[in-house]
């Protein structure tokens, strides 16, 4: 299997065709400044809201190791954007968002948050990495539904686990980095009032349609919730490669990818495509030596921007299209 340092550079390389490759710093396109009114409108966030259900911290990197991190420990749009600004600054015009614990509530006004901010100043490379065991199956949803909405990249590391209702927030990620666990089961409602088999049924035949619909909506296989459904909700069932690849829970999102790629090619040309899909296919020569040294990371993301020059990006019609240059580590 890939490194994990290997997986995310093919994750910012790759998944710039899934959707998040068209912003500017000086001016956002049309579509991302409707996305955001639209948000404003209808979720208002506080300046400062608290963050409960786990812990989040920000980092301009995307090497996990090594790396200082700034805690969030609230939802502020101020401090957000200082933090952002701090990475712009540095010359990183990326954002790793690591977060562990459970799925509430509060998680989905976080990426909100950083999804105006990041709009606004033009940061084009997202990377969210979660840490889970789970939980509000209509949070991590809504949630999800952010998540996709603001073109994020989602990371499983290889000491992180992503249980239960997360997989809905892997499903929905731009592109889907996976070293760690993931694993499923039934998705009960603890709330649930249910007495009989024929109560808990309707109650979970509601839910399991709810939950395939939003798989297929984000390109993951609609299967996938029956299987959970086989699962006792105290058990886990951790899924393996090859199920990961045929959930579709692995790699590119085909949703976002192919609407992205509607969308380039009316606006740049089929000549466009081609070289990008060109790009994604010869970034494959470039590869890394077990040890994973700095200059062994440097050597790797050299490789990868001498593809990206060499087949003419930036592009003269499309500037802020196409796969990014990388930042060196």
């Amino acid at each position: 299997m890939p490194s994990s340092h290997q997986l995310f550079c093919y994750a910012i390389a790759g998944a710039m065709l899934l959707g998040a490759c068209h912003q500017s710093a000086a001016d956002p396109p049309a579509s991302t400044k409707a996305n955001i009114s639209d948000h404003r409108e209808s979720d208002v966030i506080a300046q400062s809201q608290p963050l409960v259900s786990g812990a989040a911290s920000l980092s301009c990197d995307y090497d996990y190791q090594g790396r200082t991190d700034r805690i969030l420990n609230s939802i502020n749009s101020d401090e957000i954007r200082k933090l952002v600004r701090d990475c712009v600054n540095a010359g990183r015009n990326m954002v790793h968002l690591y977060y562990k614990g459970a799925i509430g509530s509060d998680l989905k006004p976080l990426l909100l948050a950083l999804h105006q901010v990041l709009s606004d100043e033009g940061i084009r490379t997202r990377i969210f990495e979660i840490d889970s065991s789970g939980g509000d199956v209509d949070a991590t949803m809504a949630t999800g539904e952010e998540l996709s909405n603001g073109n994020w990249a989602v990371w499983v590391n290889r000491e992180a686990r992503c249980y239960s209702a997360c997989v809905l927030l892997l499903a929905a990620g731009t592109h889907r980095s996976i070293s760690g666990q993931v694993g499923i089961h039934r998705m009960l409602n603890p709330k649930s009032r249910a007495r009989t088999p024929a109560e808990l049924q309707v109650e979970l035949e509601s839910r399991l349609n709810a939950v395939k619909n939003y798989l297929t909506r984000y390109g993951a296989n609609p299967a996938l919730a029956d299987l959970m459904m086989t699962i006792p909700s105290r058990e886990i069932r951790v899924l393996s490669q090859a199920e990961l690849d045929h959930f579709g829970l692995n790699g590119k999102n085909s949703v976002k990818a192919d609407l992205a790629r509607l969308d380039v090619a009316r606006r740049c040309g089929d000549d466009f495509v081609q070289r990008w899909d060109e790009y994604g296919q010869a970034i494959k020569s470039c590869s890394m030596s077990g040890k994973q040294g700095l200059e062994d990371k440097r050597n790797f993301v050299a490789c990868m921007n001498r593809i990206h020059d060499r087949l003419g990006f930036p592009d003269s019609k499309c500037p802020n299209d196409g796969p990014l240059r990388l930042p060196a580590p």
